[in-house]
């Protein structure tokens, strides 16, 4: 399994995180909304946002809602819609585009229970298909014995469309998931290195952003971890070496500290907040938290 950091889909991240409002203003002109109603709301923010995003896709595409809350949706149906929002996508103006890709991102997830299971070692490492000019690469996770989409449809919303107001949503889900959608932590154990350097420049472009809590609490949890992992036991399998974690520890810790209270500033009523003040009064005091929010470990 992969230790250290919750094994969200973006399926389930859209259930359990907070994001925008779907009809929201480019990123470059939103003001800041600490009080946001649905961030501060008991519905889950992304829980809000995944129905502004079906309901966007209603129009075009009226079973789309019905066949996702499906428990075992026909294959046939499935493939079809997957291949129907996919379909022509390149020809629409780029602002079009981007609601169809993360509607197809979401069925291509589930369409990962549909391939061929091996036990726990399969003869492909990887498998692609094809699907109206984009490729979706489904990786086999030897340890659940089953197959995990890498979220080709969501890189592509992040790295194609920078204007969208949607893309901002690309970027919560992909800080989530530590910037590594592969199964077996290919880009190292060390996440909480690059969600802080794209958090902390993505808050440095946008200030004003309206996902600027949900952004101000992964930097929190970043730093954390960095400090945690600084004060490992060496016995500890899953850290290896605590004292590569010792440079900079004591400074994550400050601004571990510094965002948490940010956090409950600026959104003083939401999950987060409470989440922030549990864990405070044992960072201010310098007793390990043991967080691994952000440290990948897939053994």
């Amino acid at each position: 399994m992969r230790k250290g950091r919750t094994a969200f889909s973006v399926v389930g991240l859209f259930l359990n995180l907070g994001l925008l409002a779907a009809n929201q203003a480019p990123v470059q002109s939103q003001q800041a909304q600490g009080d946001e109603p649905a961030f501060q709301s008991a519905e889950p923010y992304i829980t809000y946002t995944e129905k502004q995003l079906l309901e966007k896709l209603r129009v075009d595409f009226p079973h789309l809602e019905s066949l996702l809350a499906e428990k075992h949706p026909d294959p046939q149906k499935m493939d079809d819609t997957l291949r129907d929002l996919l379909y022509g996508i390149d020809k629409l103006p780029p602002e079009w585009r981007v609601t169809p890709l993360l509607g197809a991102d979401l069925f291509a997830e589930r369409l990962a229970e549909r391939l061929p299971r091996f036990g726990h070692d399969s003869p492909l490492p990887l498998q692609q298909y094809k699907v109206g000019g984009y490729t979706l690469t489904y990786e086999w996770a030897y340890l659940g014995a089953g197959w995990a989409y890498r979220h080709d449809l969501l890189w592509r919303v992040w790295e194609d469309y920078p204007s969208s107001p949607w893309t901002e949503r690309a970027f919560v889900v992909l800080q989530e998931f530590g910037w590594d959608t592969t199964v077996a932590c290919d880009k190292g154990s060390d996440q909480f290195r690059e969600v802080i350097r794209r958090g902390e420049a993505f808050l440095a472009k946008h200030p004003e952003s309206r996902i600027r809590p949900i952004v101000l609490f992964a930097l929190a949890q970043a730093y954390e971890t960095w400090w945690s992992l600084s004060r490992a036991s060496q016995d500890d399998p899953f850290v290896g070496d605590p004292a590569a974690y010792q440079e900079g520890a004591e400074e994550a810790r400050v601004k571990a500290i510094a965002y948490y209270e940010r956090v409950a500033e600026v959104a003083p009523k939401s999950a987060p907040a409470a989440e922030a003040g549990s864990r405070l009064p044992r960072l201010r005091r310098g007793i390990d938290t043991h967080q691994r929010r952000y440290q990948c470990v897939y053994e």
